[in-house]
């Protein structure tokens, strides 16, 4: 199985837009780091589906904070458009993992986790 750090697509992520990958063979996280604000951006999070309930994401998450922290970030930030599928389910996990609201506005949610 390829994994997408391996991938022309990743070197274009990190070279162009700064984004970093966080994956396994279950899972990934791509996020990006902004130093000036001391945050993280949580841009996509993925399990694969029938593993959803084996804590393959909450691993995942507990890596990015540990990876972020360790660069000086004090929080992780996400937005859940209300328009996809899943959004309410991805609204109640990042509530779940500590996250609080602090946008909602035209269908689009904010959350933020200091970690």
């Amino acid at each position: 199985m390829t994994l997408i750090n391996s991938t022309l697509w990743a070197n274009y992520l990190r070279e162009r837009e700064g984004i970093e990958i966080i994956e396994n063979e279950y899972g990934f996280i791509f996020y990006k780091i902004n130093l000036d604000e001391k945050s993280c951006f949580l841009i996509h999070f993925f399990v694969a589906q029938g593993l959803r309930d084996e804590r393959i994401g909450t691993k995942l998450l507990a890596e990015l904070e540990n990876k972020v922290r360790g660069q000086g970030c004090i929080s992780i930030l996400t937005q859940v458009s209300l328009n996809l599928p899943n959004s309410s389910t991805n609204v109640l996990i990042a509530l779940k993992m500590g996250g609080t609201i602090i946008v909602a506005n035209n269908n689009i949610i904010i959350l933020e986790k200091l970690i």
